[in-house]
C-alpha cells in the first residue's frame, strides 16, 4: 500500500495517476476534505507517537510527498520516522524568482523580523502559522494576518491571543481582490510563502508591483534529503514500476 500526503494540487493530480493505474493507496490530509478519489482517505496530523502504527495498520511500503512544501514538520516527521521507506517527493513547480526593488526574499522569520520591525504595519498572505513567528512585530504593531475560513484556525489564533480584529479569512484570491485589499488597509508591506502559483504567489506578487507595495518573500524551506524528487507523471510511473507497482 502507498501513503500519498496531499491537500495540495499535486497531490491531487497523483491520486489521478493512482486511480489510472488502478494502484491501491491511502490518501491523507491535515483537513477533512471532500476526497473522490479510489484510495481510501484518512485526515488529521501525522505525528511520530502515531505514523508509525498508521504506517503498520496499513502495510504501508512506500510514500509520495505532496504535501505543502512549507509543511517543515510533516516533513521532518516523516523523514525521522519512515526513513527505512521508500520517501518520495512530488515537486511543484517553481515560480522564478523576480529581480525588482519591491521584492525582498527572505530565508526564514529570523531573517525576515529585522527587516520588518522599522515598519509601521504589515499584511500577511502567509497563513496560521505566521502568527508565533510574529507575534514581536503584531504585539505592538497593526498586522493583519489572512488565514484559512475554518474554526480551528480561528480557535487556534484566540489561543495565541492573536487580535481577531487583526484577522482576515479566506484563501489566495484573483489579482483584482488582491489589489483591493492592498490599497484599502494599505500597509507598510505585504509578506507572503513562495508557494508557486498553486499558492497565487504570481498574483501577490503582482498586485504588490502594481500598488507599490514591498513584497517580502519567504524562500521554500530545504527538504530533508531522505527524500528522493519526482518530477513529473513519467518519472512517478517509472519510479513505482521499479517496486513492482504496474
Amino acid at each position: 500500500m502507498i501513503l500519498l500526503l496531499g491537500g495540495t494540487t499535486e497531490g491531487k493530480i497523483t491520486a489521478e495517476c493512482l486511480d489510472e493505474w488502478e494502484i491501491p493507496y491511502v490518501y491523507s490530509t491535515r483537513h477533512q476534505i471532500h476526497f473522490q478519489g479510489a484510495g481510501k482517505y484518512r485526515y488529521g496530523d501525522l505525528n511520530p507517537s502515531n505514523l508509525r502504527g498508521f504506517c503498520q495498520r496499513y502495510k504501508i511500503q512506500l510514500v509520495l510527498n505532496a504535501a505543502h512544501p512549507f509543511a517543515t514538520e510533516l516533513h521532518a516527521n516523516l523523514a525521522q520516522t519512515l526513513f527505512k521507506l521508500p520517501l518520495y517527493r512530488i515537486v511543484r513547480k517553481e515560480y522564478p524568482r523576480i529581480s525588482h526593488s519591491l521584492i525582498n526574499y527572505v530565508k526564514d522569520f529570523s531573517e525576515l523580523l529585522p527587516q520588518i520591525l522599522p515598519l509601521s504595519s504589515l499584511l500577511a498572505l502567509s497563513g496560521l502559522k505566521s502568527i508565533p513567528p510574529l507575534k514581536a512585530f503584531w504585539k505592538n504593531k497593526a498586522c493583519w494576518i489572512r488565514i484559512m475560513d475554518k474554526d480551528s484556525s480561528q480557535k487556534q489564533a484566540e489561543a495565541w491571543k492573536f487580535p481577531t480584529q487583526y484577522l482576515i479569512l479566506g484563501t489566495p484570491q484573483d489579482l483584482k481582490s488582491e489589489k483591493q485589499l492592498i490599497q484599502k488597509l494599505n500597509p507598510s508591506a505585504v509578506l507572503t510563502k513562495e508557494s508557486g502559483k498553486e499558492g497565487g504567489l504570481n498574483i501577490k506578487i503582482e498586485a504588490c508591483l502594481e500598488t507599490q507595495k514591498p513584497l517580502f518573500v519567504l524562500k521554500t524551506p530545504p527538504l530533508p534529503p531522505v527524500f528522493q524528487l519526482i518530477l513529473n507523471k513519467k518519472d512517478l510511473r517509472n519510479r513505482l514500476k521499479s517496486h513492482g507497482y504496474t
